[in-house]
């Protein structure tokens, strides 16, 4: 999976882009893994972590005669990079690949259409569902991503491109799956997104409501998602917000038929969507 990949360029060395460069060294790659943060701190922090061979600001230096180039940045900020990519173009190898690892995939799927040019073709959005509380290179893993699903899809006249990306996971450990970016997006908002905000509206109720001296181990696997980075959770709820609107939503009528049936004093009711719920929850495994 490797061959004709001689330099990996990690555009956001943090957490996933971090246990990118770790996983990719740890799975055989031999090759050089070059860092690319608007911040030096990041930078020195992913060289720190042993993530990347060495770090530069500048985008055209990180991509020079790279095969593979892994966008690790807020959704938010894609587009950007993209440009920036396309502008550096004669830069990277022949026949190089690019691929992201944002949370959301339309519009990541569209500002690359738009702004990669005659890198159009060469882009394969990822979406890997492994992540930690923690940020940074410093927290980055080389076992993040194995055992878990990465959603890869396909740009128009990209089958190539995906066959070789899918292939980098593989070897990366995890569970691919081909999504339309559609689909990936609504079964994100209800696995992912609704989480976080379910999580943080946990924690402002909790708060409210006093009490926090009996919190233990329930409230905090409950609540453990309200740490994430605001700015980068906020990124989300923008680039995705009709489908994560659509999942909160079905949260609040669920909410709402609940609170109807403790107003009811209907516990036989409320016995039995606890039973059908751990019943759902079990047929996961």
């Amino acid at each position: 999976m490797w061959d004709g990949i001689s330099r990996i360029a990690i555009v956001g060395p943090g957490l996933l882009g971090g246990s990118f460069g770790l996983a990719a060294r740890a799975a055989g790659f031999e090759g050089t893994r070059v860092g690319c943060s608007r911040s030096a701190r990041t930078g020195d922090e992913a060289v720190a972590a042993g993530a990347v061979d060495r770090a530069t600001r500048e985008l055209a230096e990180a991509v020079d005669g790279a095969g593979l180039v892994v966008v690790a940045v807020p959704v938010d900020r894609m587009a950007a990079v993209f440009s920036g990519l396309s502008a550096a173009s004669d830069r990277l190898a022949t026949g190089a690949l690019i691929t992201d690892l944002g949370s959301t995939k339309a519009g990541v799927m569209r500002a690359a259409a738009e702004r990669l040019g005659p890198l159009a073709d060469r882009f394969v959005g990822s979406h890997p569902m492994a992540g930690a509380t923690a940020t940074g290179a410093a927290a980055a893993r080389a076992d993040l991503f194995r055992g878990r699903p990465v959603a890869v899809c396909e740009a128009p006249g990209g089958e190539a491109a995906a066959a070789r990306v899918r292939a980098v996971w593989a070897a990366l450990g995890s569970v691919v799956l081909d999504m339309e970016p559609e689909a990936h997006d609504a079964a994100g908002a209800g696995v992912s997104h609704l989480p976080h905000l379910a999580a943080v509206l946990c924690t402002r109720v909790a708060h409210a409501r006093g009490g926090l001296a009996l919190a233990s181990t329930g409230y905090a696997g409950a609540t453990r998602l309200a740490v994430s980075d605001p700015a980068m959770r906020t990124a989300i709820l923008r680039e995705n917000a009709a489908a994560i609107g659509a999942s909160l939503d079905a949260f609040i009528a669920e909410a709402q038929r609940v609170r109807g049936l403790l107003a009811d004093g209907d516990f036989d009711a409320l016995e039995a969507v606890l039973r059908e719920t751990r019943g759902l929850k079990a047929s996961e495994t």
